[in-house]
């Protein structure tokens, strides 16, 4: 497990390098916007100071909406290219840092003696390209990014029409829009992390399955700590074949793990067993302050888990989200408890 935690960890630090990059150059975008935005509610309080009626008509006439809409779709679409070359660069990293994982997590499942094939990480970057275009086929990375910058630009001129409309002042429209702007953000940020973390997992699963002759199946490893959901705890140390897929919700910060096949399996009867024990979510749960099982299951849940009538198990819910495909929901407690 420290193996596998210190491997998380360096994952972790690339998620925050990555989401510095963008939060950054999303800043810059927001600032430029800004200082149009300033101009063209500079044009509506000179208007009035004229004595000019400013209402959603002088706006259509003037231009002033289009404008900001303009300057804000330009502004994201420069956004939205720098976003998507920082992404794949993170997720193609991820994807071979995922190969690099894997064969270490296997080898450190298995005595030192004990020989296997290894993945050459030295792989041209063309063929390492393919084999990472291989596995995303349909990645819904530009389409969602390409959304976002449309629908935020449009969401900026309908802002600026209803607060001139509603008579807001310059410097709160100014911050309504700073803040759908940060909303957009955080969106922005999810899509990346999603798509880096799926790109780490789609070369573990495609590792473990090379090595099948030693690889059984895998084991589901969430992070555990207070911000880690029900879903996640609820899957931590299931077992799962070769099959399987780790789908689970967007931002899930959850990997696999190998399961390596026993001893006796490999024709080692007499060798004591080496395959990684992560333990379970439920046992780790039962184990906090309340304070952090309230964080995670909430009131009304953690009742039902302090009653007996709820386990972590009964939380996880398959589901197919319409961007990122099969994955896991957490069930609502009125689906958990039976009157």
């Amino acid at each position: 497990m420290a193996d596998l935690d210190k491997r998380r960890r360096k994952l972790r630090a690339a998620d925050v390098a990555l989401a510095q990059t963008l939060a950054r150059h999303y800043g810059t975008a927001w600032q430029r916007i800004r200082a149009k935005l300033d101009r063209l509610l500079d044009r509506v309080e000179a208007a009035k100071v004229r004595g000019e009626t400013v209402d959603v008509g002088w706006l259509a006439q003037h231009r002033v909406a289009e404008h900001l809409e303009q300057v804000s779709l330009a502004e994201l679409r420069t956004y939205v290219d720098f976003a998507e070359r920082k992404i794949n660069k993170a997720a193609l990293d991820a994807f071979l840092a995922g190969r690099i994982d894997a064969q270490a997590l296997i080898r450190s499942s298995l005595p030192p003696w004990f020989k296997f094939n290894t993945f050459d990480p030295s792989l041209p970057v063309r063929q390492l390209e393919k084999l990472y275009g291989a596995t995303r086929q349909g990645a819904p990375l530009r389409g969602l990014l390409d959304q976002l910058g449309a629908e935020q630009a449009n969401r900026a001129r309908g802002l600026l029409v209803e607060g001139v409309a509603v008579g807001k002042g310059p410097r709160e429209i100014a911050r309504t829009l700073r803040d759908s702007f940060g909303g957009d953000q955080v969106k922005a940020l999810r899509v990346a992390r999603t798509e880096v973390i799926r790109a780490y997992r789609r070369a573990s699963h495609s590792s473990y399955r090379q090595h099948s002759d030693v690889v059984g199946g895998w084991v589901w490893v969430a992070s555990l700590d207070a911000r880690t959901c029900g879903i996640c705890l609820g899957m931590h140390g299931t077992e799962h074949s070769l099959d399987e897929e780790l789908d689970s919700h967007v931002s899930c910060r959850c990997s696999p793990a190998p399961l390596t096949r026993s001893w006796s399996e490999l024709g080692f009867g007499d060798i004591p067993e080496t395959r990684v024990d992560v333990g379970s979510g439920e046992d780790w749960f039962a184990e906090q302050p309340e304070s952090v099982q309230r964080t995670v299951l909430g009131p009304g849940k953690l009742a039902e888990y302090k009653a007996g009538r709820l386990k972590l198990a009964d939380l996880p819910q398959p589901t197919v989200d319409p961007v990122w495909g099969p994955g896991l929901r957490e069930k609502p407690l009125r689906d958990l408890v039976t009157v």
